[in-house]
């Protein structure tokens, strides 16, 4: 090994200590170097004295084995003594800005890779609780099935969080008997076509600025399906073709018939052919059903044979 080899790799021993100066970037093999993802501390409300940890999603699209360095920050200065998951803030007073740095770097290359930074925390502050989202599921809103507020939390601890309000609305119209911690919207509610949203906020007070809304969500109609096997049978000179359909939501079904023999009509799901007015042979037979919320019709399609 040559000594500018044995500089380097010394280098990238000594890297917890001295961040950087180390390979970056796809080696030779095409082997990408690994990244921090996200970086959070706890707790996020802390006094002077209180001890911080520090922890960090790492990520390697080899799975190669990772070190990582941490560093921490206090009013934008780097606390070099600081060099691990935890943080005593026992030297530090209420006010005092805190963060955390962590890198990472390949074991066995000695690669770093992206860094990623901590939110900042503020000794004897409580943070703002701000939810990160909220949507309501499932995704596709029917009157088959209630409505649920999924809540994204962000940056936050679930157990920062004590309580998390709701306000549901629909049609723009706030549902004022709804209690304020009910995270499902009943169907009773709502029906086909309206627009339903919900607001959510950790502290009851829907005016200040920790209120996060979901997008708004047209309650939508899906088309009834078929169901079973078709039937076909002949009683006298009358050919009977019955057909069976569901709605997911309930709706009264609306049939139409938009091919078949000559004279043929239906009625609730059956096709009713007279032999008297058709000739032998093959005929195309299409029959579509609707409700009375779309004209998107589900389609059968068959081809059935008229007998001399």
């Amino acid at each position: 090994m040559s000594k500018k080899s044995i500089i380097i790799a010394m280098a990238c021993f000594l890297w917890i200590s001295s961040i950087g100066g180390c390979p970056r970037g796809k080696d030779p093999s095409g082997n990408e170097p690994p990244e921090v993802q996200k970086v959070t501390i706890s707790p996020k409300s802390a006094m002077p004295g209180t001890v911080l940890r520090c922890s960090a999603t790492l990520f390697d699209q080899e799975g190669d084995a990772v070190d990582l360095a941490y560093e921490w920050y206090v009013n934008g200065t780097l606390i070099p003594e600081a060099k691990g998951i935890d943080f005593d803030t026992n030297d530090y007073v209420a006010g005092d800005k805190i963060y955390a740095k962590v890198c990472p770097r390949e074991k066995e290359s000695g690669r770093t890779g992206k860094c990623d930074e901590s939110t900042k925390i503020t000794l004897g502050e409580l943070p703002s609780l701000t939810l990160k989202g909220v949507r309501i599921e499932p995704e596709q809103i029917t009157i088959a099935a209630d409505a649920e507020a999924v809540v994204d939390y962000g940056d936050l601890d679930e157990m920062d969080v004590d309580d998390i309000y709701y306000q549901w609305y629909v049609n723009g119209q706030l549902l004022e008997d709804l209690d304020e911690f009910e995270s499902t919207l009943s169907t009773d509610y709502f029906a086909t076509g309206d627009k339903i949203q919900v607001k959510v906020c950790t502290d009851g007070a829907f005016d200040s600025g920790t209120t996060t809304a979901s997008a708004i969500y047209t309650v939508l109609n899906k088309p009834p399906v078929f169901v079973g096997d078709a039937e076909l049978e002949w009683d006298g000179e009358t050919l009977y073709l019955t057909l069976e359909a569901e709605d997911p939501e309930g709706d009264d079904l609306e049939w139409v018939l938009f091919a078949g023999p000559p004279g043929a009509y239906i009625e609730d799901g059956v096709v009713y052919i007279d032999r008297a007015k058709v000739k032998p042979g093959k005929y195309r037979l299409e029959v579509g059903v609707s409700d009375e919320y779309t004209k998107d019709y589900s389609r059968y399609k068959s081809t059935i044979t008229v007998p001399k």
